[in-house]
C-alpha cells in the first residue's frame, strides 16, 4: 500500500483549533490543583479511562464529542480530510509533541499543565482515528509501527514520543476493515520490523499477539505458515503458547477454545520441526527452540540423545549459550509426566539404552525430571 501524504505546518488549522478546544473545555488549569491547592496530575484517567466513575466518565465522553465536533467543524465537516490531518499530527507527532512533554525546568504545576494538554490532544487524535480511519491513516500508522520496531538499537528513540506501539495497536484493532487485516497479517509475521528483545515493544507486541492473532482467524487467514513465520519474528510469544492452556499469560486466556486448541497444536507442530530439525544446525531454528515454554514426556530426551550421536558431541553446553547444540539442553529440561506409570518409566530405560553411555553420562547433567531414569540406563 502506498499513499503520498505530507507533513502539515506545526501550525496547522487543526492543531490550532485543537489547543483552543483543549483550553476551552478540558478544565486543565483547575484540575491540576488539588482541594488544598498544590499541584496536583491532571486526573486524565480518570476522565476517560479504567478508573473512571461513572461521572466522570459521563464528563470525559462530553469534553471529547465537543472536541471531535469543534475539529470536524474546522475539516468544513469533511471526516476524510479531518482523518488525513489527525493521522499527520498523531503517527508523525516531533514537530509539535515535544512542547508538552515533562520539561523539569519549569514550575511544578505548568509541568502538570503541560503534560496534561499534549496527553488529552493525542487522546483526541486517537480517538477520532479509531472512529474514522482512511487509507491514508493506515498508511501513516504502518510507517509509525515500522518506526517504532527498527528503533531498537537507535540512539534516538521515537518511542519517547506517543503515539507508543501500543497505542498504535489500540487504533489498528478498532479498524474492522480488510485493509486493516492486511496490515496486521504484515505485522505478526516481522514484514514491517521486528520487536528486539530488551527494548519496550516487545512486551507490547507480545501482550497484544493474541487479539492480533485472533483477527486474523476471524477472517480466515491465519494458519500454521502464519503462525511459524511469526513466531520466528517474535520468539517470547512462542514460549508464551508453546505451554498448556492452564499455563499461558492470562492474556491468552479469553480466546475462544477452539482457536486457543488450535494454537496449541500449531506450538507442538513447529515444536516438533525445530527439534527434529536440530542436526542441520539452523542457528535462528535453534534459538527459537530454546524459548519453548513447556516440554512433557520422554521422547525430547530422545531426540537430544540421537543429536549428539548424530553430530558427535561428547557434552552439552549450558542454555545460556549460542550454539544451537544448547537447544538439545533444553530438550533434556522436559517435564514427567504427573501420572506416568511404571511400565512407562521400564520403556524409557529400555529406550535410553539404545544409545551409547557416553551419550547418556552427557546428557545427565543437564536432565531434570528424568534423571533417575538415565542413571538406571546407564548401570
Amino acid at each position: 500500500m502506498t499513499t503520498t501524504v505530507g507533513l502539515p505546518p506545526v501550525e496547522a488549522p487543526i492543531l490550532t483549533r485543537l489547543k483552543e478546544l483543549v483550553n476551552q473545555l478540558w478544565q486543565v488549569d483547575q484540575l491540576c490543583l488539588g482541594p488544598d491547592g498544590q499541584p496536583r496530575p491532571y486526573p486524565h484517567f480518570n476522565l476517560l479511562g479504567p478508573l473512571a466513575t461513572d461521572e466522570q466518565k459521563s464528563k470525559g465522553q462530553e469534553w471529547l464529542t465537543e472536541t471531535l465536533a469543534g475539529l470536524l467543524d474546522t475539516a468544513n465537516g469533511n471526516v476524510t480530510e479531518l482523518s488525513r490531518q489527525a493521522a499527520l499530527l498523531y503517527f508523525r507527532p516531533f514537530g509539535w509533541i515535544s512542547t508538552y512533554t515533562y520539561d523539569f525546568n519549569l514550575p511544578e504545576i505548568d509541568r502538570y499543565k503541560s503534560l496534561a494538554r499534549g496527553e488529552i490532544m493525542q487522546t483526541v487524535l486517537s480517538q477520532w482515528l479509531r472512529l474514522h480511519p482512511t487509507t491514508a491513516s493506515r498508511a501513516l500508522l504502518a510507517e509509525r509501527i515500522g518506526t517504532l520496531l527498527r528503533s531498537g538499537g537507535a540512539k534516538w528513540k521515537p518511542d519517547l514520543y506517543p503515539p507508543t506501539l501500543l497505542d498504535c495497536l489500540r487504533v489498528l484493532l478498532a479498524d474492522e476493515s480488510k485493509q486493516a487485516v492486511t496490515l496486521i497479517a504484515q505485522l505478526v509475521v516481522g514484514e514491517m520490523g521486528q520487536a528486539r528483545s530488551r527494548t519496550v515493544e516487545e512486551p507490547e507486541l507480545r501482550k497484544a499477539t493474541p487479539a492480533l492473532y485472533l483477527r486474523l482467524w476471524q477472517s480466515g487467514q491465519f494458519d500454521y505458515n502464519t503462525f511459524s513465520r511469526s513466531m520466528h519474528a517474535l520468539p517470547g510469544a512462542f514460549h508464551d503458547l508453546s505451554r498448556p492452556l492452564e499455563k499461558n499469560p492470562s492474556f491468552y486466556r479469553t480466546l475462544p477454545v477452539g482457536f486457543s486448541l488450535q494454537l496449541q497444536s500449531f506450538a507442538l507442530q513447529l515444536t516438533t520441526k525445530l527439534a527434529e530439525n536440530l542436526p542441520t544446525g539452523d542457528r535462528a531454528e535453534a534459538t527459537l527452540l530454546k524459548q519453548v515454554g513447556y516440554l512433557e514426556g520422554s521422547s525430547w530426551l530422545l531426540l537430544a540423545c540421537a543429536y549428539l550421536e548424530e553430530m558427535g558431541l561428547s557434552k552439552l553446553p549450558t542454555l545460556r549459550s549460542t550454539q544451537p547444540a544448547a537447544a538439545a539442553t533444553r530438550l533434556c529440561h522436559t517435564h514427567r509426566p504427573f501420572n506416568q506409570i511404571e511400565d512407562e518409566d521400564a520403556h524409557t530405560i529400555e529406550f535410553l539404552r539404545h544409545y551409547q553411555p557416553a551419550t547418556l553420562r552427557a546428557i545427565l547433567p543437564h536432565v531434570t525430571d528424568y534423571r533417575d531414569l538415565v542413571e538406571q540406563a546407564l548401570q
